[in-house]
């Protein structure tokens, strides 16, 4: 074959090669979809420093500043103790109230471990991402809940006392004691902010933004969430400004964790803005190929 021939041959080939390249499906680590090579399935560990970063910087800055100040604004206000003394004067339901604290334990450290071993056992790498989303989100409002009981160590509505006694209800300035990282010499944290609102709220928040495209995750969870939260009120378990910043903190963890998930896993897009990465072209042309998205 001429000189001239064969050039022309390998440089077709080259293109060929290097448009193959571009076209060919891709996994959400980079790995070719037909290459054989199985990533490894998610876990709750993934990534959490991203994590974190994601969760405590940017516009979830905003849900704890509104969690901040309603509190005080609440408690300071005398809306938390109007608010007590009127549901628990017209609306104490007892089972409910017991209910509702039983299922804010339960319930969040029985969906979020569910998924994400039903993933794992039928092997779909989607739902074990939810899963480990879920369970990152929950381990993460639980800390930054008991740290912020501890920093801010808010009395309870009873303060301790007994339940039953006739002037319960006759001690507005309880609700504006704090004692910061006081333990109150109880057996349990203090009241701010409520970790049955935060926990389920983090769960379907992350839920939430790891699966955008179905509505009835939050048309069902949030509303649960806000049943528990009002159950600890109603069993005057909680200040309303309590369970208030419990589902603003939970939300701003849940979401933003959710959503990195969603971007690793699922292979969404890693930022809100537009982005652009220039691939070089393998083979005998020389060029380079735009990827983006919008």
């Amino acid at each position: 074959m001429p000189v001239r021939s064969r050039l022309n041959s390998n440089r077709c080939r080259g293109i060929l090669l290097g448009a193959a390249c571009v076209a060919l499906p891709t996994t959400a680590h980079g790995e070719p979809a037909g290459s054989g090579v199985q990533a490894s399935p998610p876990t709750p560990f993934d990534e959490l420093g991203d994590g974190l970063a994601q969760a405590f910087t940017g516009s979830s800055l905003l849900f704890y500043g509104a969690a901040v100040v309603s509190t005080g604004a609440m408690a300071f206000g005398g809306l938390d103790h109007a608010i007590r003394t009127g549901v628990q004067r017209n609306l104490g339901l007892p089972a409910y109230a017991d209910g509702s604290l039983y299922a804010g334990y339960i319930l969040p450290l029985a969906i979020a471990p569910t998924v994400y071993i039903v993933g794992l056992a039928t092997h779909d790498r989607a739902l074990a991402g939810a899963g480990s989303a879920a369970l990152q989100a929950l381990a993460v409002t639980a800390i930054t809940t008991g740290i912020l009981k501890l920093a801010a160590g808010r009395v309870y509505p009873l303060a301790g006392g007994d339940p039953r006694s006739p002037n319960r209800l006759e001690h507005p300035e309880y609700a504006r004691e704090f004692h910061p990282f006081q333990r109150l010499d109880l057996p349990w944290l203090p009241s701010w902010p409520s970790g049955h609102t935060s926990a389920f709220i983090s769960v379907a928040a992350a839920l939430t933004a790891y699966y955008p495209g179905r509505i009835w995750i939050p048309l069902v969870g949030y509303p649960v969430a806000l049943a528990i939260g009002f159950g600890m009120i109603d069993g005057d378990r909680h200040w309303a400004s309590d369970v208030v910043a419990g589902a603003l903190i939970g939300h701003a963890i849940g979401y933003s964790i959710g959503k990195a998930f969603r971007a690793r896993v699922l292979g969404g897009p890693t930022k809100e803005s537009p982005g652009l990465t220039i691939v070089p072209l393998a083979g005998a042309v020389y060029g380079a190929g735009a990827v983006g998205s919008w």
